[in-house]
């Protein structure tokens, strides 16, 4: 198979790679086992491409293995602290793992190069919720709005945050924000703001 272009028709195919694709495939081990092993070991042995950390990161997370996903997203930033995309990735993840401290500290470091950053501003918020932290979860998701009036997500969070200290009020009219820009998104939640 050709190797030095990006097929954008019918793949060339020659009898060898499809018969490791047939192998892959019918193995039964397509997300584990001896291929993944070795797609692994190719990794080790080519530490100084830490770019594809953030790709095997999701990779490992998406199949199961979130600690290890989390930690080839953090050998990532070892080699480049800098690297705010791989960053925001790594606290969407925590999030999601439930590890909301976590989280703020690293879109903490996210906002402060990216102060705009619409994804970190709306996972600030939620993990700021998560933590019991409403005012300053409000005030994420105010700045999200003022980026964006129109993001969904940052209305949403700041309704659960009204509602959170009992200003119905407040939380229906974010709702009703909310309806004018997604109101698929307004429906589904619709139940938490009876």
């Amino acid at each position: 198979m050709s190797t030095d272009r990006i097929p954008v028709m019918i793949p060339w195919l020659g009898e060898e790679e499809a018969k490791a694709s047939s192998d892959a495939v019918l193995s039964g081990w397509v997300a584990q086992g001896p291929r993944v092993a070795a797609f692994e070991r190719a990794f080790a042995l080519r530490p100084d491409r830490t770019e594809f950390r953030v790709s095997y990161g999701q990779l490992l997370m998406h199949i199961g293995r979130r600690a290890d996903g989390l930690g080839a997203l953090r050998y990532r930033l070892t080699d480049s602290p800098g690297d705010l995309a791989t960053r925001r990735i790594l606290a969407l993840a925590l999030l999601q793992d439930g590890r909301p401290g976590e989280a703020i500290r690293e879109l903490e470091i996210v906002l402060r190069g990216q102060p705009d950053s619409l994804v970190a501003l709306d996972a600030l918020g939620q993990a700021l919720l998560m933590e019991g932290r409403t005012e300053p979860a409000v005030a994420a998701f105010r700045r999200a709005i003022a980026v964006s009036p129109k993001d969904p997500v940052a209305r949403l969070g700041l309704a659960r945050a009204h509602l959170t200290v009992g200003d119905r009020a407040a939380a229906r009219e974010q709702i009703a924000i909310l309806r004018s820009i997604d109101p698929g998104l307004a429906a589904q939640v619709a139940q938490e703001f009876q």
